[in-house]
């Protein structure tokens, strides 16, 4: 956001209040002055009941630009300034009060226009409909449908009742029954109807219950694909193509609860049509670390390509069968995927994500050459800096990242010049730098040579954290 956006934000809620106290005040006088219950009247009292009025609105069909006439506030002080004047005797008067409303609707104007009103509002008027039908659907079943109701607004119920965690599966099997599909889109199902607007191609109910990862509505689609009907390979062949299970694993940051129903809804699926369990499946499961479903996934099938295999076999674990790969060809810590740039390297994964199991292992039995891998030029490839932006508030992550800094410094491979700008990284790092073995002589002297290499970018930082768990050399 730049300056003048923070500077609105900031002045907005001083303008507000003294609006509200101008108001009050004014409403105040207007019992003893004529000339203010004028200025109230015909001025202040009509521009603010519209915009009351149109906010109660906004708000009652939950539209997204309740916000907009927050910001409106600056057009009000002006208009009301200019009712003040005017409420004086003078021959402008008229034309003061006519100016104030015109700059009024002005600004009304041009916020809507800016804002691309009249469009959002019939839309969010158009989902307030639609969600209220929803309601009446789920409390009085088929009753609820009038013969009048497109199949445009059919698909957006079927839409909503596949996000909704609440829906009824009586509800479902309404709108199924108006002979719409789940696994099309709106414009596929509602071929000549006027008022279709084109959504994207995964946009279909059925991938709605997914991307909102809703059991209870995937279950109730997934009925519809078993079986040998023309309308049942149909499905199974548009479901094939899309192949939901990638858009499963989908998210960042997965919650337990979304991890256990996405691992619910591959069971679903998979338990219907085995062959959705591809290798692009794989990397989806493998780029969340998800080792639940890696782990249920590896009994139905391991994926073909060999570093997505290594990966699986970090995330389940198999320790002995991965360090027996690692053995016997070392340089597989390195490979990433050839078809992705992006595709993270298999040691990247192993430490930010391998079962802790694993990396005890590796670390233990002195398989890595961190010499090497300590030496590749990059921020990013630096094996140390992807162990500590894995460090979290647990003890497990501590110890392994201690026993990952105790390998490479055995092995000669702590570059001093890079000691301060890792104690920096995180308050945790003093414990753990002593915790590996690493003593406090040669953190300072780390500290003293960060001055310098870097001219102390990173030494004040590092001596405070140093300072903290070690007593100070005389």
């Amino acid at each position: 956001m730049d300056g003048m956006g923070w500077m609105i934000i900031l002045v907005l809620p001083f303008l507000w209040m003294g609006y509200g106290l101008a108001l009050l005040i004014i409403t105040g006088c207007a019992f003893e002055s004529k000339r203010i219950r004028r200025v109230l009247l015909w001025g202040v009292a009509p521009q603010f009941i519209i915009l009351c009025i149109t906010t109660l609105l906004l708000y009652w069909i939950n539209s997204r630009l309740i916000y907009v006439f927050v910001f409106f506030q600056p057009v009000l002080c002006i208009t009301t300034a200019i009712f003040l004047f005017a409420g004086k005797k003078t021959q402008y008067s008229r034309l003061l009060f006519t100016l104030s409303h015109v700059i009024f609707l002005a600004g009304v104007l041009y916020q809507g226009h800016r804002e691309n009103l009249q469009h959002i509002i019939n839309s969010d008027w158009k989902e307030y409909k639609i969600t209220r039908l929803f309601e009446q659907v789920q409390d009085n079943g088929a009753h609820a449908l009038n013969n009048d109701v497109t199949c445009s607004e059919l698909m957006q119920l079927l839409t909503l009742a596949a996000e909704r965690d609440d829906v009824k599966e009586e509800t479902l099997r309404t709108l199924i029954a108006k002979r719409v599909s789940p696994f099309l889109t709106m414009s596929d199902n509602c071929t000549g109807e006027d008022s279709v607007e084109i959504y994207s191609v995964d946009t279909t109910p059925f991938m709605a219950a997914i991307q909102n990862h809703n059991i209870h509505s995937v279950r109730f689609f997934s009925q519809l694909l078993m079986g040998n009907s023309p309308k049942a390979k149909n499905n199974r062949d548009i479901v094939r193509r899309a192949n939901p299970l990638i858009e499963v694993y989908k998210y960042s940051h997965g919650s337990k609860k979304q991890r256990n129903s996405g691992l619910e809804i591959s069971k679903q699926l998979i338990a219907i049509m085995p062959e959705l369990l591809t290798d692009a499946v794989w990397r989806a499961v493998l780029n969340v670390y998800d080792a639940d479903a890696a782990r249920w996934f590896w009994r139905k099938q391991p994926p073909e390509n060999r570093l997505y295999r290594l990966k699986a076999m970090a995330l389940i674990p198999q320790t002995d069968a991965l360090l027996a790969e690692i053995r016997h060809t070392p340089e597989v810590l390195n490979i990433s995927s050839e078809g992705d740039l992006n595709e993270e390297e298999f040691l990247h994964f192993l430490i930010y994500g391998g079962d802790t199991a694993v990396i005890h292992a590796l670390v233990e039995k002195g398989i890595v050459n961190w010499q090497h891998l300590m030496n590749i030029e990059g921020f990013d490839k630096d094996p140390l800096i992807w162990s500590i932006s894995k460090l979290g508030e647990n003890d497990n992550d501590r110890e392994v990242l201690a026993l990952i800094i105790h390998d490479i410094n055995a092995q000669n491979a702590l570059p001093e010049e890079r000691i301060a700008k890792y104690l920096t990284w995180t308050g945790a790092m003093g414990e753990i730098f002593l915790k590996a073995g690493v003593h406090c002589d040669k953190l300072y002297a780390a500290i003293e040579s960060d001055k310098k290499r870097n001219n102390g970018m990173y030494s004040q930082n590092a001596r405070e954290e140093v300072d903290r768990v070690c007593t100070p050399t005389k």
